[in-house]
């Protein structure tokens, strides 16, 4: 018989030299410390993200609706790629989707950051072009170089003339085709 963490006599009877001090921990079945923890801890997790939500719901509210940068939360002067912008939306709209944010306030809240998002995304685009057509000259290959010489030339001769000579031109040849143009067999001109 066990009593008291330690084996009594073989009579059933007893030890008598147990003391206070070399008794072992009862265990006991009911809820005990973990299980307190654990639901503390669920309640503590749970008011992080309610806090978390309403300063992400406070940040879409005070950005004006126009400035797309503001309403994400990602920096004016920063440089950013589009997988920054995604990264930034994804993080938000967790915070802010109604189906994860019970506000009443969350559902125009992630109609403003899609918005943003997707205006956002548009002026990346538009950046990426802007940079890739203001190539210094150094970076283009000769021939392109060139072809962006006789465009430039072309757009600039354009407010004086067809052919920009200034020089009087002479009347087409009668039944020649127009210039650019050109005939199928038949006659027939497109």
């Amino acid at each position: 018989m066990r009593q008291n963490g330690k084996m009594g006599a073989p009579g059933g009877t007893p030890s008598s030299s147990s003391s206070s001090s070399q008794r072992a921990p009862l265990v006991s079945h009911a809820p005990t410390d973990q299980a307190s923890a654990s639901a503390n801890h669920e309640i503590v997790h749970q008011n992080q993200v309610v806090a978390e939500q309403a300063a992400a719901l406070r940040q879409v509210a005070q950005a004006p609706a126009h400035d797309a940068r503001r309403v994400l939360g990602v920096a004016r002067a920063a440089v950013i790629s589009t997988a920054d912008a995604t990264r930034a939306f994804r993080t938000l709209s967790k915070l802010v989707h109604p189906d994860k944010n019970s506000d009443p306030r969350a559902a125009e809240a992630f109609k403003k950051v899609h918005a943003a998002y997707v205006s956002l995304k548009e002026e990346i685009a538009r950046d990426q072009v802007k940079a890739q057509h203001a190539r210094p000259a150094s970076t283009l290959s000769a021939a392109a170089a060139a072809a962006a010489a006789a465009s430039t030339r072309r757009e600039a001769r354009g407010a004086q003339g067809h052919r920009g000579s200034g020089a009087p031109q002479a009347p087409p040849r009668p039944g020649a085709a127009p210039r650019g143009g050109s005939s199928f067999p038949g006659g027939e001109w497109c």
